[in-house]
């Protein structure tokens, strides 16, 4: 033990309680420890209850650790042991994967957020109808799916149409990447979409009749 000096005199420094207190294996194997040892032992205590090592993959032998070895030499599943481990990790893998191939299914799949001109989002970025057109019941509806192509669909009548003047102007990211021509309905001819946004339209029929845009499609990129 240490010696603490202090002038003349020599004294002995006392040990951690932890270290001098001697207890015996709860499990009443025989062995006496200190707390401090106490965890060490757990590890190789004879009495300590444990299961077949191939527990996991069918065998329901439990027994003390002293017993384990005769039960593993007698063990039917002993000898292909080691091959189950390899298919076991191999199952964990390809768990993995296709946990993440499923991760990216729901978000490739995902519904699109559809936009109609009285939400939040057309509010937030002045996505509004101009020169006296309005939504009819269905009102006016745009999304863009998650490979860059912006989907239109709706009604809109009433209004006053020329080329020189916008009825509407898309929001930023939903332009197309060239302009696009389409039929808006038999009352209408020509309906233009910049890439700017702008969409312009050309009467050439009664108005009251109204523009169509479903079915309208077209790549962003």
């Amino acid at each position: 033990m240490p010696r603490l000096w202090r002038g003349n005199e020599t004294r002995t420094a006392a040990a951690p309680p932890q270290q001098l207190c001697q207890l015996p294996c709860l499990r009443a194997c025989g062995t006496t420890v200190t707390r401090t040892g106490a965890a060490a032992h757990e590890a190789e205590c004879p009495l300590l209850a444990v299961k077949c090592a191939a527990a996991d993959f069918g065998c329901d032998w439990s027994g003390r650790r002293h017993q384990q070895a005769a039960h593993t030499a007698a063990c039917g599943l002993r000898g292909v042991l080691p091959a189950l481990r390899k298919m076991a990790e191999r199952i964990d893998e390809q768990s993995q994967r296709i946990a993440t191939l499923e991760a990216q299914l729901a978000e490739h799949t995902k519904p699109s957020v559809w936009h109609h001109l009285r939400d939040a989002f057309c509010v937030a970025n002045g996505v509004t109808l101009r020169n006296g057109w309005n939504p009819a019941k269905s009102d006016f509806w745009f999304t863009k799916d998650r490979h860059g192509f912006v989907h239109l669909d709706g009604i809109i009548r009433g209004g006053n149409a020329d080329s020189d003047h916008a009825v509407l102007t898309l929001p930023e990211g939903y332009h197309p990447r060239d302009s696009i021509l389409f039929n808006g309905g038999q009352a209408f001819g020509e309906v233009l979409i910049d890439p700017l946004g702008d969409i312009y339209v050309q009467a050439t029929g009664a108005k009251d009749d109204g523009i169509s845009f479903g079915g309208v499609s077209f790549s962003t990129r």
